[in-house]
């Protein structure tokens, strides 16, 4: 019977440093020992990720965008004009090449947005102009172009496929014209100029719709490829053609060029 207070006794000693130790555990954000604790907690430093290379963007543009286009243009068309015609007083016309120089303008104006399309209205207006290897119909050296050019109110879908590349494609219907145009080089003395005919010319009213790819290069610009397809026929040309046909619609282009986007 005299051995039961001394058990309990030993085991008061081994519980009540336990006690002790669970009361001396200090609230969160204090220090885990006494300051004079021989012991020292060094914090471990977390990694932290460093945030990605910004990648270039398409641009899906602000309420109001500009593009200025300015590249290349295939028109097979315009190759197989027939201009044979004689002119006073020297030769044809001349072959037009089917490879020229393509410049296009754009307004849009962002009217619905979706998580990656975007639906526009604006204007548009594109000129392109073939040369031809005459060397001259009504004066000498002079240089002979084929020119298509037009006006039209646009609708245009934008789907961003990935961020650096996206989808457009595009409806129009309004005003264009074609021209066969000479231009010819003065020289007076130290001054020169230019001296420009218009030698047959047509106006109609048209439609296009359009699909092109554009790669971001940089902020505020692309790399385009895009498909035309123009719904209109310049039949009232003049007789120095004998097969319209070849510039009647509908007429396919192939453009590639450097956009820029304000």
């Amino acid at each position: 019977m005299n051995r039961v207070p001394g058990l309990w006794c030993q085991l008061g000693w081994l519980v009540l440093p336990l006690f002790a130790a669970c009361a001396s555990v200090p609230a969160e954000g204090g220090p885990l020992f006494a300051p004079d604790s021989p012991y020292t907690i060094v914090a471990a430093s977390v990694p932290t990720r460093q945030p990605a290379a910004p990648v270039q963007s398409t641009g899906r543009g602000p309420k109001n965008q500009f593009d200025v286009m300015i590249g290349g243009s295939y028109w097979d068309g315009i190759g197989d004009l027939d201009t044979s015609t004689s002119g006073p007083p020297f030769g044809s016309i001349g072959d037009f090449d089917s490879l020229g120089w393509a410049f296009d303008l754009g307004y849009d104006r962002v009217v619905w947005t979706n998580r990656a399309v975007d639906w526009s209205l604006g204007l548009e207006t594109g000129w392109s102009t073939f040369e031809s290897n005459s060397s001259g119909y009504y004066t000498p050296n002079s240089d002979i172009t084929g020119n298509m050019w037009y006006l039209a109110p646009a609708s245009r879908w934008h789907f961003e496929l990935t961020p650096q590349t996206a989808l457009v494609a595009g409806i129009g219907a309004g005003y264009y014209g074609f021209s066969i145009e000479e231009l010819s080089t003065y020289y007076y003395g130290y001054w020169w100029g230019y001296d420009s005919r218009t030698l047959s010319q047509d106006d109609e009213f048209g439609a296009f719709a359009s699909l092109a790819f554009d790669f971001a290069m940089s902020p505020g610009s692309a790399f385009r490829i895009e498909n035309k397809l123009h719904f209109v026929d310049f039949d009232g040309l003049d007789s120095l053609l004998t097969n319209e046909s070849s510039v009647n619609g509908p007429i396919w282009t192939f453009e590639v060029g450097y956009v820029f986007k304000f």
